[in-house]
C-alpha cells in the first residue's frame, strides 16, 4: 500500500467516523516548517497528529523536529504504516477522539 492509498484510506475512516481530517497534499503550497504531519485528525475528545508512511520509508529530522515539539507540548503525535490499519491501531485510535 502506498502512502497515498494509506491516506485515502484514513480520510475515509474519519469520515466515517465523525473526525475531522485535514491534509495538505501539496507541501509546497503549505506555510511553515517543513516536516509538518500529513494528517491533523479532530475528533470531540482529542485531536492526533499523524505522519503517515509505506513500508519502507522512515522520518525526515525535519519530522521528528515536528515531532518533538507536538510531543512536548502534550499533543498526540503517530507515526502510521499500513500495518496499523490492517491491524486496527488506527481506527481504535480515531474511535478514541472521535
Amino acid at each position: 500500500m502506498t502512502e497515498a492509498e494509506l491516506t485515502g484510506e484514513i480520510l475515509s475512516l474519519a469520515g466515517e467516523l465523525g473526525v475531522l481530517a485535514h491534509h495538505c497534499p501539496d507541501s509546497r503550497r503549505c506555510h511553515g516548517p517543513k516536516g509538518f504531519p500529513d494528517l491533523v485528525l479532530a475528533g470531540t475528545r482529542g485531536t492526533v497528529f499523524a505522519e503517515l508512511k509505506n513500508d519502507y520509508s522512515d522520518t525526515t529530522a525535519d519530522q521528528e523536529w515536528w515531532r518533538w515539539h507536538l510531543v512536548k507540548s502534550g499533543q498526540h503525535w503517530r507515526l502510521w504504516r499500513p500495518a496499523d490499519l490492517a491491524n486496527g491501531t488506527i481506527r481504535s485510535t480515531l474511535e478514541r477522539i472521535a
